[in-house]
């Protein structure tokens, strides 16, 4: 028995209307409330929170601490060039809709500074941040892969 070639056609489309149909669009979303006076240790990674304490507590810490957050802020910087040289800057300009995305969550985050948005060319989905509290007030940096 010969096969046709529009076997799949039926369902296919039947999928794509009942996606269309149940589509964030149609629903009706409030918008979300800021929350006032949210404090980064109450979202931190238990991991990130431990490491903190282990610096913190070691002998000479300051010195370990300055050592640590001065490598970290090469690796900030090259980070930074990597990104400008190879990803999509998110700005008003560039991709308005997913930069206003930003500016909501940040604001629902009660953050003092929108963090640098930049989306990455990758079939791989992936997403990361990079923030340091230095004396030059860097923004945070949130990366996001095309694949998301």
């Amino acid at each position: 028995m010969k096969s046709s070639p529009f076997l799949f056609t039926v369902p296919l489309m039947y999928t794509i209307n009942t996606a269309v149909a149940f589509s964030v669009e149609s629903a009706s979303v409030s918008k979300p409330k800021a929350l006032k006076g949210i404090d980064a240790s109450q979202f931190r990674h238990p991991l990130d929170r431990d490491l903190t304490s282990f610096v913190k507590n070691a002998p000479l810490s300051g010195v370990a601490e300055r050592a640590i957050r001065a490598s970290l802020s090469l690796v900030e910087q090259g980070t930074r060039l990597d990104l400008l040289s190879s990803s999509v800057k998110v700005s008003s300009q560039q991709m308005p809709e997913l930069h206003a995305t930003m500016e909501d969550a940040s604001r629902v985050l009660d953050m003092e500074v929108v963090p640098e948005l930049y989306v990455q060319s990758s079939p791989q989905a992936n997403a990361f941040t990079l923030a340091l509290q230095s004396e030059d007030n860097k923004p945070p940096i949130v990366v996001v892969t095309s694949a998301l």
